[in-house]
């Protein structure tokens, strides 16, 4: 997270600093402000390229956060809440994909090319980002036996990972089965 005021930035430091500012926090609003720190433009909002407020502005005030309390998160679950939890996904659309990531980030190149396909084959689909939720992560590898991570289900059923879900995809047996009713 920035610190406050945030502090200038070594030379060739600034990429990293920005893209874990991006991805660590996900506020596209942060790109700015680090812009004005890595380049020393002054930002718009009058402060000097350092981020240092006005001397007479006094120290800076907490902004309220707006997210919601977050649930519990998987890992502080039991092995049966987990997948009580998986189960529920797998339900949310006929096709789901737990993945790396998320489908505007996906975090691997795997990911990446489920979310692709499943963009590619017109249906709604719901993804699970399992890097933040670790039980989930180690639990759907479980009850699916399979070793790697993205995990494709399609009408509830367990069909792969990206690879067989891009082999299903070039033979056309993704489009037919999702144009179909839900089988099962």
């Amino acid at each position: 997270m920035l610190s406050y005021p945030p502090r200038r930035v070594a030379r060739g430091e600034g990429l990293d600093v920005l893209r874990r500012c991006l991805v660590g926090l996900g506020i596209r609003s942060k790109l700015r402000s680090l812009s004005h720190m890595i380049m020393g433009d002054p930002p718009a909002s009058g402060r000097p390229a350092g981020g240092a407020p006005p001397a007479d502005s006094g120290p800076p005030r907490p902004r309220p956060s707006s997210a919601p309390p977050a649930p519990p998160a998987p890992a502080e679950r039991g092995p049966d809440e987990v997948d009580a939890f998986i189960t529920g996904e797998i339900a949310k659309a006929r096709l789901v994909i737990f993945m790396k990531g998320n489908p505007a980030e996906p975090r691997c190149g795997f990911s990446a090319a489920a979310v692709e396909i499943a963009q590619a084959s017109g249906v709604g689909f719901h993804t699970v980002d399992v890097l933040s939720e670790p039980g989930v992560r180690d639990g759907v590898k479980a009850r699916t036996q399979w070793p790697t991570i993205p995990q494709v289900f399609i009408d509830g059923k367990f069909v792969g990972g990206s690879d067989i879900f891009r082999e299903m995809w070039e033979s056309g047996e993704v489009r037919r089965t999702l144009s179909g009713p839900p089988v099962g």
